[in-house]
């Protein structure tokens, strides 16, 4: 008799036991999908600043070409009224 309540009692533990590693699992894969979705915003913010980068870089480089096509426009004397830089500007 004291054997089978024993054998109750260590099904009861095992029980319990299963329970909470199972309660711990989902604590762990909660943190895990947590610290992925924080990986996937940290990626996206990186990829927004690059882009935000080379528009700039593209911007300044068209800026100083429009300059430069300006300055030997008036070099040469070209109109500015007649399709030189400064209407494409």
């Amino acid at each position: 008799m004291s054997m089978q309540l024993f054998l109750l009692g260590m099904q009861a533990v095992g029980a319990i036991s299963d329970a909470a590693g199972t309660r711990d699992q989902i604590k762990v894969g909660r943190a895990g999908a947590e610290l992925e979705q924080a990986q996937i915003e940290f990626r996206l913010e990186q990829e927004r600043a690059a882009s935000s980068e080379n528009s700039l870089a593209a911007m300044q480089a068209l800026r100083q070409n429009l300059a430069t096509q300006q300055a030997i426009f008036a070099a040469r004397g070209t109109s500015g009224k007649a399709g030189s830089a400064a209407t494409i500007a």
